[in-house]
């Protein structure tokens, strides 16, 4: 019985950890649900610098949690009395710290940083997720940045043409 006990754990941490590795986190491809639907306003500009940085991810604490309680629970399987205590409570205390650090190595992500220049002659940085798909927009592209709901993003903008036509029979009030 013991040894199951301790694979239903060690089953429940692996998938709690695949769980937080699924995560996907806004970038140039990446929207949340919320966005869907709502309009989102654009400022044209140019990229003038792009670099390549590390985002530090927020802990949740799930990762000790789930390290922790593994920990008390496999160490509840060694020996028996006071030892079986000791047992868990010492493994409880290297699972909460294997968890922290394995949380965190699934949360940090790659990421850029742009130097944009806008059309109204602003200057912004924007630090980026950048995502499985995502391209680094290099200096000197033409880009679009949105920005509304809580989330900047930087997106490339040399295929959208600077002047249009209006459509025959489109009045503009």
């Amino acid at each position: 019985m013991r040894g199951r006990t301790a694979l239903c754990g060690a089953m429940i941490v692996a998938a709690a950890f695949i769980t937080l590795e699924g995560c996907a986190f806004p970038g140039q491809n990446q929207y949340d649900a919320n966005d869907v639907g709502r309009p989102i306003s654009v400022q044209f500009g140019t990229v003038v610098s792009s670099r390549s940085i590390n985002i530090k991810g927020q802990q949740t604490g799930a990762g000790a949690l789930i390290g922790g309680a593994a920990g008390g629970l496999g160490g509840s399987q060694i020996g028996a009395g006071v030892g079986s205590g000791a047992a868990a409570f010492g493994l409880a205390l290297v699972g909460l710290a294997a968890g922290a650090i394995a949380e965190q190595t699934l949360i940090d992500r790659p990421g850029v940083e742009y130097t944009v220049v806008l059309q109204s002659g602003q200057t912004y940085i924007f630090a980026q997720n950048l995502n499985k798909g995502d391209t680094v927009i290099e200096p000197g592209h033409r880009v679009m940045v949105q920005y509304g709901y809580g989330y900047m993003r930087v997106l490339p903008a040399d295929t959208i043409p600077t002047e249009l036509e209006r459509p025959k029979g489109v009045t503009v009030y």
